[in-house]
């Protein structure tokens, strides 16, 4: 059986894939009609070793003059030691020895169905361009002729320049070099200038080296177009791959087109270029931009339409854009490789971070702030503990912590003297600082705003309290300064040599804060004396002057004289530790000599056997009696006029011992006074009086009401239950006070 096999050529360049299928067509049809021949070597089909040129009816074509390599098969191969052609058609098995045209060709057996043999076709005129005919030798016997189908048969013609190949080799090998080369170009900028998109250019162009910045300035104008680029790189990649296949293939053709092409693109034209472009694309895009706007120039008609439609379709490109988080975040994942110190990385996070915090999370809490009571005097020891703190500004509350109503300034007390004991709501109202408030959910952002225009520098943070039942109300949770934004930006705590804490949340103890320093020097114990304001002095004089007889006689500059003296204001503490013998102020039947007047706290007095107690308070005053022996002024009676005392007062001769005295002269009360409370009291010694009233006689002063001599008041002293002390028809001393004070 014979079977008509064809294989046709499509064009004059033939892929590996064809050259297989003509190959293994070839080889079927050798098996097929093996199975009819058996015992006597029999070829059923050739073809050329390296799929060299076929004729459109599948003829294998042999060059006359030069070597091909023709491949034998079908069975017992082995057996046939030389070939030859014939041009005459003659069947199958016939002798062919007077027909050759050829000289004989040595075969050599690769297996019992294959074998290989290199055929040179003399040059003659029978043979050119015609269809010659396998004929085989086997051992000494004829040759053979094997059939006359075409793939039993070569076509023998000679070479042309087109059989020969597109160009001359060594042209063609020097464009596949610069194709190659372009290849790797196109690849390389493809990944160097689209990754190096406007928005990194331009910041480039801004604070890059010198160098960079001239790159950058040369590639924006082309980089800005990125469709348009990336259309020309794109497709001139393309041409020049395909380009050099076609010209590999024309050269080697088959197999090793395949692998020489895909190893050259993949190394050279991919690996090498875009490994270098990564790092370089910069300099490199630079100095090929000529290149890249000759190739952008010659494929305009096909890249510009189509980057045109990309813009429609995918908008203009912006580039990469970091928002608040992806910045922090880049500074994070950057940080080994930046030539940035860990300081400045957190203090860049910090000023991004500070939009999304809140007062909140950087406040003091209410509790933790040091405060003073608007109610204090601003003594020795008040002042002493503002200063050891080391805060220049103080919120001042009124009554509880979170009832804040002004702030005191250290810089406040540079005129203030401890000595006069001024209290802090004059102070507080005289400079009047403004309280600001701001609330829990305040950014930092929106508060170092308010803080950068200087109006103030600590707020106090509230919050609207709307928990239980009852309306809403805004409630004072802690208070907040410039140093805490300031803190958070820097990520860092600011720490001076008075803080105590190193940071309020953790409490983390300051190690490097200096001892406060003992202010103590800078009082003199031997004077230390109980202090009043200079409104309760105002007070204490003008009430000495009109309601206290013997202090009426004193001219007007002699009582503040007398009032300046040394210890004549004293503090009783009445507290757990006090012992009752040293809370007494004067006790039955126990000389003394020097008079008093209750300032501030509640006493008790304790009066004859029955031991009769009634309580006393403000401005009472005791013990004039005990002034009494200074006077000297002929029928002058004291006694305590309107005070809240008891006192043994008679119509005594001047000059005489009353019962109350002693034989040298000491008041012998027949009453206690003993502090119930804390208690502050005037007291003036009898030694002391003396010597104002001396300094009046010689300075010639007169008394307020008109007489050297003091005037006689034989009524009796009244001593009632509220320690008023009043007689009929008269007001209080305290409402005298009040109504001659009340400017105050």
């Amino acid at each position: 059986m014979i079977l008509a096999c064809r294989c046709s050529r499509k064009s004059s360049v033939f892929t590996e894939v064809e050259n297989l299928k003509r190959s293994w067509l070839v080889l079927f049809c050798a098996l097929f009609f093996s199975a009819s021949t058996e015992g006597s070597a029999q070829v059923t089909g050739l073809a050329l070793e390296n799929s060299g040129n076929y004729t459109d009816n599948g003829v294998a074509i042999a060059y006359i003059g030069q070597k091909t390599d023709i491949l034998l098969f079908g069975t017992n191969v082995t057996d046939i030691s030389y070939i030859t052609f014939i041009w005459q058609r003659i069947a199958n098995g016939a002798a062919c020895d007077e027909f050759k045209v050829q000289s004989s060709f040595n075969v050599t057996a690769v297996s019992d169905t294959l074998a290989k043999a290199t055929v040179t076709l003399l040059n003659s005129a029978d043979t050119n361009d015609r269809q010659i005919f396998l004929c085989v030798k086997s051992g000494g016997g004829r040759y053979l002729a094997q059939g006359v189908q075409p793939y039993l048969s070569v076509h023998s013609r000679f070479a042309t320049e087109a059989d020969h190949g597109l160009l001359p080799l060594p042209l063609q090998v020097g464009m596949i070099v610069v194709l190659l080369m372009l290849s790797g170009l196109f690849s390389g900028l493809n990944l160097g200038l689209m990754s190096l998109d406007p928005m990194e250019l331009k910041i480039v162009q801004n604070c890059g080296s010198k160098t960079e910045k001239k790159y950058a300035k040369i590639i924006y104008p082309i980089r800005r177009k990125g469709n348009y680029l990336l259309c020309t790189l794109l497709l001139g990649n393309v041409l020049v791959n395909n380009t050099m296949t076609i010209l590999l293939e024309d050269i080697v053709s088959g197999l090793w087109a395949v692998i020489g092409s895909t190893i050259g693109i993949v190394i050279f034209g991919e690996i090498v270029p875009q490994s270098i472009c990564t790092r370089h694309g910069l300099r490199v895009g630079a100095y090929t931009i000529w290149l890249t706007r000759f190739f952008m120039i010659i494929t305009a008609p096909l890249s510009y339409p189509i980057s045109k439609i990309l813009d429609l379709i995918l908008g203009k490109e912006l580039g990469t854009i970091y928002n608040r988080i992806k910045l922090m975040e880049m500074l994070k994942v950057t940080d080994p490789y930046n030539d940035l110190a860990k300081d400045e990385v957190d203090i860049i996070q910090g000023a991004l971070e500070l939009r999304t915090k809140t007062v909140e999370d950087v406040m003091t809490p209410i509790d933790d702030c040091f405060m003073v009571d608007i109610f204090s005097v601003l003594d020795f020891k008040c002042m002493q503990e503002i200063m050891s703190r080391g805060f220049t500004r103080i919120p001042v509350y009124e009554s509880e912590r979170t009832n804040i109503v002004a702030l005191l300034f250290v810089k406040d007390l540079a005129f203030v003297d401890p000595d006069d004991g001024m209290p802090l709501k004059t102070v507080s109202k005289f400079y009047n600082h403004p309280v600001h408030y701001v609330f829990n959910d305040t950014t930092l952002d929106k508060l170092l705003e308010q803080f950068k225009k200087g109006a103030f520098h600590m707020a106090i943070v509230q919050r609207v309290n709307n928990e239980g039942d009852g309306d809403p109300f805004y409630e004072v949770v802690g208070i907040v300064t410039l140093e805490d934004v300031i803190e958070e930006i820097i990520k860092s705590e600011i720490v001076d040599e008075t803080d105590v804490y190193m940071d309020n949340k953790t409490k983390q103890v300051n190690k490097m804060r200096q001892t406060p320093m003992d202010l103590s020097v800078f009082l003199d114990h031997s004077e230390k004396q109980t202090t009043i304001s200079p409104q309760i002095m105002l007070a204490v004089h003008r009430y000495l002057a009109t309601e206290v007889a013997p202090f009426s006689i004193l001219s007007e500059k002699m009582i503040p004289r007398l009032l300046k003296q040394r210890d004549v204001f004293v503090q009783l503490i009445h507290d757990d530790t006090s012992h009752q013998e040293d809370l007494y102020i004067y006790k039955a039947s126990k000389p003394v000599d020097f008079f008093v007047l209750i300032l501030e706290g509640t006493a008790k007095v304790i009066v004859g056997k029955e031991e009769m107690e009634f309580e006393t308070g403000a401005f009472s005053y005791f013990g004039v009696p005990a002034l009494q022996g200074t006077l000297s002024v002929a029928h002058t009676q004291l006694n305590e006029g309107h005070g809240r005392s008891r006192s043994g007062t008679t119509d005594s001769d001047p000059g005489t011992i009353s019962p109350t005295h002693d034989a040298v002269g000491h008041f012998k009360p027949d009453y206690s006074l003993l502090a119930v409370t804390s208690v502050k009291y005037l007291k003036i010694t009898k030694a002391q009086y003396a010597n104002a009233l001396r300094a009046t006689k010689m300075t010639g002063g007169h008394s307020r009401r008109g007489s050297p001599v003091l005037s006689q008041s034989r009524g009796n002293s009244q001593f009632s239950i509220n320690g008023l002390g009043l007689e009929d028809g008269k007001s209080s001393p305290c409402d005298k006070l009040l109504a001659k004070t009340s400017s105050l």
